[in-house]
């Protein structure tokens, strides 16, 4: 029809109108004909984004079950197995990185708390500055500071030694042993 040549504002001004491509007698001004496939074209669009967020959210949700699974597995290996860990192997193990399983160390002994222990030690938790790490100074002063939380126990009192035994003892009888804490290795020149 003439009237589809004519663009916009020309066709609804000259007061024709024009049918939209598959309709069935229902005539439309351009203007009418511009806002449907606006509308349509939008609506595509939001389709095209909740579908697209939703497979993110269903792929984020894999990845992180991934993890944890592997996670778990090197978990399992390592109460039949302990290891020895240096602190910044043991500082994956912080609760931050879903890969790595929460791990702390008291005493220089690695305990996993990932199972029993993730509302205390995990992120967010009130002992969360002792996962990663050995946090023996912390445990010997019950202190919930993060710059208390070391392995170095220099300065503490006979009695700050035996409340950190005490809870060395109760920690390792809750939680199994998964490794042993050792320096860092000297890094090699090549």
């Amino acid at each position: 029809r003439a009237c589809c040549r004519l663009t916009g504002g020309a066709a609804a001004a000259s007061g024709v109108s024009c049918r939209a491509p598959g309709s069935m007698g229902s005539e439309k001004t351009p203007t009418q004909l511009a806002i449907g496939y606006t509308a349509f074209a939008v609506s595509v669009a939001a389709a095209a984004y909740i579908t697209t967020k939703a497979l993110y959210a269903v792929f984020t949700a894999y990845v992180v079950r991934y993890h944890k699974e592997l996670a778990e597995a090197e978990a399992q290996e390592l109460r039949k197995s302990p290891r020895q860990f240096t602190p910044s192997e043991l500082a994956k193990h912080d609760g931050r990185n879903p890969r790595h399983c929460l791990f702390m160390a008291v005493k220089g002994r690695v305990i996993d708390v990932h199972e029993l222990g993730a509302e205390f030690y995990g992120p967010g938790g009130p002992y969360k500055h002792l996962a990663g790490r050995d946090g023996s100074k912390a445990l010997a002063l019950m202190s919930l500071k993060a710059e208390d939380a070391i392995a170095d126990l220099a300065g503490l009192t006979e009695d700050q030694l035996e409340v950190l035994d005490d809870w060395a003892k109760k920690l390792y009888e809750k939680y199994p042993l998964v490794g042993q804490l050792v320096p860092e290795r000297p890094a090699t020149s090549s």
